[in-house]
């Protein structure tokens, strides 16, 4: 396998830098193979990209219209839920805290304060959340032009396929070695990029736990 070939395959993981790399290495243009796909490039995830949690899925009382946001006007409940939306993992501490707080609540007023809770709580993961998607798309976006930067090497290489002269074989070396390193630091960023994937899933298995808690208390 020569050093063309195998660069090419080395980096056919990359997702459209290299799709894009293959193709113009074939003779076709990147535009035709995009045009033809339903992917979102920025979006590396197994996990579909869902940008907010209704509350629905995840609450099982509904919620007025007008009651969103409301969290925000009871001072009360505006503290609980920074101290539940802040939450790494539902901890033996965070469960006892939702108990105080749910049963100080007045029976005939619990539905009320508990909606707000919980509409606060999902407010606070999505946020939580949407940074999370943000970084990873910013991420994914600088992977995507190191597989240009890596498309355009390899294209210098096929112009420079059998050449001989010193200038020439003295480039190849360059982009033998430039590539290889690029090769390396991709590898790491890509094991980022699954480990990035898995903080909204973190998050959105906190956020149920919460709220699952929460309506155990329910008259």
């Amino acid at each position: 396998m020569n050093f063309i070939t195998k660069s090419v395959y080395l980096f056919s993981r990359i997702r459209t830098g290299a799709l894009a790399c293959l193709v113009a290495l074939a003779g076709f243009s990147p535009a035709m193979v995009v045009a033809n796909t339903d992917v979102d490039i920025e979006w590396p995830c197994i996990q579909g990209y869902v940008p907010e949690v209704a509350i629905a899925v995840v609450w099982p009382e509904p919620i007025e219209e007008d009651a969103i946001g409301s969290w925000l006007k009871d001072k009360e409940v505006k503290k609980v839920v920074n101290e539940l939306g802040d939450l790494e993992s539902l901890s033996d501490a965070a469960r006892d805290r939702i108990q105080t707080f749910a049963e100080s609540v007045p029976e005939d007023q619990r539905i009320d304060v508990y909606n707000k809770v919980a509409d606060g709580v999902v407010y606070r993961f999505n946020q939580r959340r949407s940074d999370y998607f943000k970084g990873i798309r910013k991420f994914t976006r600088q992977q995507i032009v190191m597989s240009q930067q890596v498309q355009s090497h390899l294209n210098e290489l096929v112009a420079l396929e059998g050449k001989t002269d010193a200038d020439s074989l003295k480039r190849v070396s360059e982009i033998r070695e430039t590539t290889a390193w690029q090769q390396r630091i991709f590898d790491r960023r890509e094991s980022a990029i699954r480990l990035l994937c898995e903080a909204p899933v973190d998050l959105e298995t906190v956020m149920g736990d919460i709220l699952r808690d929460l309506a155990q208390y329910l008259p």
